[in-house]
């Protein structure tokens, strides 16, 4: 074989390799990024239904919680899914406090989980649907929002894991 079929050889094997490692390379960022977009709807559609159902504590409200929680002990990671099992048991039904601090906990194990940054991300709760209050003068009228922070009252019943 002369040198030149060797070298164009070389050439032709380095280039296949270089694909295949880039297709792969590629195929693995997109799972890691459609992973996440399913992990990121699937953490805010939970604090949503948490959020309704802290809000109206309805059964429709609750059959859709648990619903997403379900759905979530497939798709979270285990930190992810432990601290919303501890929020559940400690958060919830407990002083406002208690609460807030379970769920900042549930939320900053979400946001790693997505690769987000928590450095000093405050403790916070859910908020209440805003309830406004009507003022009235001459010339116009004027809405003023009135927010309440709130915690689910009966806490979130406990499901079968």
């Amino acid at each position: 074989m002369s040198i030149e079929l060797i070298i164009s050889l070389l050439g032709v094997f380095t280039a296949i390799i270089v694909a295949v490692v880039g297709a792969y390379m590629a195929r693995n960022n997109n799972i890691k990024l459609e992973l996440r977009k399913l992990k990121e709807s699937h953490y805010l559609g939970y604090i949503q239904a948490l959020n309704t159902y802290g809000n109206l504590q309805s059964e429709d409200a609750f059959k859709e919680l648990l619903s997403l929680r379900n759905n979530m002990l497939l798709i979270a990671n285990e930190k992810v899914i432990n601290a919303m099992i501890t929020y559940e048991k400690k958060g919830t039904g407990h002083p406002l406090e208690t609460h807030n601090l379970y769920f900042t906990t549930l939320l900053k194990t979400m946001r790693s989980d997505l690769g987000l940054n928590n450095n000093d991300f405050p403790v916070i709760g859910l908020k209440r649907l805003s309830k406004f209050e009507v003022q009235t003068d001459e010339e116009q009228t004027v809405l003023i929002e009135t927010n309440d922070v709130i915690k689910p009252s009966k806490g979130i019943p406990q499901g079968e894991d």
